[in-house]
């Protein structure tokens, strides 16, 4: 079973208000996101603030989000999937809109046929480690980590053995960082992938 994250902490400080508040085609990204994990997931959780969507899912306190990072996330997510009874956590952040589905469920597979415990998303401007899987197996692992420092996320993937999945086309991977980042999603409309969720 594969339970799905999103991952919506962060100031905002760049784009100047809460980003998973934001929206494209009347969709929030927050929704977006969630919407993306649905295709795939059993079960669907946000971590780092409350997103307001028609679509079921739990919010997962944990004070220590802000201070270390997405890491710290990762791991109440994966406590999380594991009482859910998922051996495996989809995480996605809320600002990567034109991410379609079916990207992340190809990553999940051929991470899992690796034998890899994490797998990541990389495009050609480089890897993308907030786009990843993760198998619960390692949640004593991330605990002692953290419990010590606080790596960026990339460095405790190449440790701990992960499989990269190639994404040709960058543009599914832009990031919602500021305003004109949203403006260059709003215009790309063919790549508005949950229109024809719900038509």
């Amino acid at each position: 079973m594969i339970a799905g994250l999103v991952l919506a902490g962060g100031a905002s400080s760049r784009f100047g208000s809460p980003k998973h508040s934001a929206s494209i085609d009347g969709w929030s990204l927050g929704r977006i996101a969630l919407e993306r994990l649905t295709k795939t997931c059993t079960s669907i959780a946000s971590v780092g603030a409350s997103l307001s969507a028609p679509i079921t899912h739990e919010k997962i306190e944990d004070a220590s989000t802000a201070e270390r990072g997405p890491l710290a996330g990762v791991l109440a997510g994966m406590h999380w999937a594991a009482s859910e009874g998922a051996d495996w956590l989809m995480v996605t952040p809320c600002d990567v809109p034109l991410l379609p589905p079916h990207v992340l469920t190809d990553m999940a597979a051929q991470t899992r046929n690796a034998a890899a415990p994490i797998g990541l998303l990389k495009a050609p401007d480089g890897p993308h480690p907030l786009c990843s899987v993760w198998s619960t197996s390692l949640i004593d692992q991330l605990e002692e980590t953290l419990a010590s420092h606080h790596p960026a996320i990339i460095q405790f993937m190449a440790e701990r053995g992960r499989y990269a999945y190639d994404v040709e086309d960058a543009r599914q991977l832009i990031n919602v960082n500021t305003p004109s980042d949203l403006q260059r999603c709003l215009k790309l409309t063919s790549m508005h992938w949950w229109k024809a969720t719900h038509r």
